[in-house]
């Protein structure tokens, strides 16, 4: 019998194992290095004073010997070692957090590209707020600070990867209170920033001509917590990162901009100062490389993409809506998403976007339901009553995830979704319409960002009239995928695993159907779903 060769994966599992070892040796040699010099000074202190000066000589030449072939390691050498790149950041929408398959996050997504790239494992160091962060920095809890705003004052103390994104500060108010027109209206008012944040620094800059200026630093309380303090009236104003705003507004859509502060500012990677050359020339030649590539594209689309879509009313609309209709049907969402593999939150979002929940919802063109299916997917699914929302629910989930299903293999998440959606909305050929135009314009036929940008063509007789499929309401299936990104995105945040409780006084489905007498309360939606 032949032997098998080992594999690339398994060599590397060598070598980073051996790697480890290694470390692991030289790391016990300097511990018992630290450990016996105190005791060998003593030993030849005690020598000498007993006048054994040659031996004490001997002796003190190989302490000298041992203790310069110890060599201390560089900054990188430590992360090559360690298998192990630790990053510090915190929590929330811009830079890390946990969603429903790992963790992700802009900065953490990059961090986490440049790690693999150097066969590295990845580790992330959490704080309260940037200040805290900083700190933790400079105590060396981590190499790499992700997604700090360069300021002057961070630049005498820290140093800074190449710019990735750039970003404004706004005064962010409640809706039906005081609009300031500039710093110096807010001598009397509450506002609240967190102590050592880029924030901080420019209402510090600005007191110099605003001198009754004045500003709490609320060290326990992040940005995200501050923006929600003042949407609920607990203080009147704060400053956050403009991506941050429109982000926030989609759950608290009561919350305003009044002006910008200061001029713009650059978003990097911080390191100390003492930072090893090699670490920030790597991060700096694949922030440089990686920005103009379309994973890059993919990434921000991903988090960034889709957040200006919804408006007040229809955030509030919603957040009733939760409250009022979505304890009827949860478990049903639960159910037949885990038999899809499906995340629930995002069946009921678009459940949302195509009925608001309403099992008795029609189209003039005969689509009806909670999720709106056509008479002939409906026959097709085994769906026997449309207007059942178990049923209904079960149709959409298997429709949705059959969808997923058939896309080229080489379409990879979370693009794939996002196309199912639009498929989902336009039909399965307008799809492989516009993924053969996107390529004919030079675009991926495999990437969401170069789909959504070329799906409006389909309504110019000049492209749709070169198709298969014809004509489609392009623009619409941009709007109807954002919508349903929007609303996943929020109701993640809005519940958990546990179920809502049903509304007060309905104790089953049938009693909505019932309660909405179904022919005189049907939601006319003009939509040519499925």
């Amino acid at each position: 019998m032949g032997t098998q060769s080992p594999s690339k994966t398994s060599i590397k599992k060598w070598i980073t194992e051996a790697k480890r070892l290694f470390g692991d040796v030289i790391q016990r040699s300097r511990q018992v290095y630290a450990y016996a010099r105190p005791r060998v000074a003593g030993a030849l202190k005690l020598l000498w004073e007993r006048s054994y000066a040659p031996t004490s000589l001997y002796v003190l030449g190989l302490v000298l010997i041992v203790g310069t072939c110890s060599p201390s390691m560089s900054p990188w050498e430590r992360i090559e070692r360690d298998n192990t790149l630790h990053i510090i950041t915190v929590n929330g929408p811009l830079t890390y957090y946990l969603g429903p398959e790992g963790p992700t996050g802009f900065q953490y997504d990059l961090a986490k590209i440049f790690a693999d790239r150097h066969g590295l494992e990845i580790e992330v160091v959490l704080a309260e707020n940037s200040g805290e962060a900083l700190k933790k920095l400079k105590a060396g809890e981590g190499q790499i600070a992700a997604g700090v705003i360069i300021t002057p004052r961070r630049g005498e103390q820290l140093t800074f990867s190449v710019p990735i994104v750039k970003t404004s500060a706004q005064l962010v108010y409640r809706q039906g209170g005081s609009r300031p027109d500039s710093l110096s209206d807010l001598s009397r008012d509450l506002l609240e920033v967190n102590p050592d944040s880029s924030y901080a620094e420019l209402l510090t800059q600005a007191s110099g001509d605003n001198p009754d200026l004045n500003w709490v630093e609320n060290q326990f309380a992040n940005d995200e917590e501050l923006l929600h303090r003042v949407a609920t009236g607990e203080i009147d104003y704060t400053l956050a990162d403009a991506r941050l705003v429109r982000i926030t507004q989609r759950y608290h859509p009561n919350l305003k901009v009044a002006f910008d502060v200061g001029e713009p500012q650059w978003v990097a990677w911080a390191y100390t100062q003492e930072t090893e050359p090699r670490l920030k020339s790597l991060a700096d030649e694949f922030l440089l490389s990686f920005k103009s590539t379309e994973e890059y594209s993919r990434i921000y689309d991903r988090h960034f993409g889709h957040v200006d879509n919804l408006g007040y009313v229809d955030a509030i609309t919603l957040a009733r809506d939760v409250r009022n209709k979505l304890g009827l049907y949860q478990k049903h969402f639960k159910r037949y998403a885990e038999e899809n593999r499906l995340d629930w939150r995002l069946l009921a979002a678009v459940g949302y976007q195509e009925s608001h929940w309403n099992p008795y919802a029609t189209s003039p063109t005969g689509v009806r339901g909670l999720m709106m299916l056509t008479n002939a997917t409906a026959n097709y699914l085994n769906i026997p009553d449309r207007l059942d929302p178990v049923q209904s629910i079960e149709g959409g989930a298997r429709y949705l995830r059959e969808l997923i299903d058939r896309l080229p293999p080489e379409i990879e998440e979370p693009d794939r979704t996002w196309m199912a959606l639009a498929t989902y909305n336009l039909g399965y050929g307008h799809l492989i319409d516009i993924r053969k135009i996107t390529l004919q314009r030079g675009g991926s036929p495999n990437h969401w960002p170069d789909i959504r940008e070329n799906l409006p063509l389909l309504m110019q007789s000049r492209w749709y009239s070169r198709t298969k499929y014809g004509y489609a309401r392009g623009r619409e299936a941009v709007k109807y995928v954002g919508n349903i990104r929007s609303y996943y995105d929020i109701l993640r945040w809005m519940t958990s695993e546990e179920d809502l409780p049903v509304p007060e006084g309905v104790d089953d489905p049938e009693a909505v159907r019932r309660e909405l007498d179904a022919p005189e309360k049907a939601l006319e939606i003009d939509s040519p779903i499925l």
